[in-house]
């Protein structure tokens, strides 16, 4: 972590484009491999524009969900990607992401997929997809509280740290 908070200081990151701050991440973890430290490390970037547009960069972490106004509908975003320090060569491009008025969308940590319950089955991506649908709702702390509610009923105990980012679109 302190290599990665190194790295995104040394590159004015308040300035870059996302593109530059995720390939500055990647070339130190690649060099710290060269150096025989095996380290690799996961990442997300989110930007959005002044016009409201979303785009979406990611390295080797879980895949964002979004859920749509009133929960009906859970979509992931499927992005296949290395993480930082697999391959000098990686490229990272935005992906862009529509967010109609009311949509959310739900980044995520994968010690919430792999937690497991009392017969010892995991959640998955599939289970928090089913989670976040119902659990729904129109206010984003309401929703939060929900969610960990149910995560917390769900496993058996925590193994790995839990973290949830939620991002949503304003209703007009």
């Amino acid at each position: 972590m302190a290599m990665a908070k190194s790295t995104l200081l040394l590159n004015d990151s308040a300035c870059a484009e996302p593109e530059i701050i995720m390939s500055a991440l990647n070339r130190t973890f690649c060099n710290l491999r060269k150096s025989s430290i095996t380290t690799m490390m996961t990442g997300q970037i989110v930007s959005i524009s002044c016009a409201g547009e979303l785009n979406f960069l990611n390295a080797g972490h879980c895949p964002p969900l979004v859920v749509s106004d009133a929960g009906k509908e859970v979509t992931p975003i499927n992005s296949q990607a290395l993480p930082f320090g697999f391959s000098l060569k990686r490229k990272f491009e935005r992906m862009p992401v529509s967010l109609s008025a009311g949509d959310t969308m739900i980044l995520y940590s994968d010690g919430i997929l792999e937690s497991s319950n009392r017969r010892g089955e995991m959640l998955g991506e599939d289970g928090f997809a089913e989670l976040a649908k119902n659990c729904y709702d129109a206010d984003c702390k309401c929703y939060l509280d929900k969610l960990f509610s149910a995560y917390d009923n769900w496993a058996a105990s925590q193994q790995d740290d839990i973290t949830f980012v939620m991002i949503r679109r304003q209703a007009t």
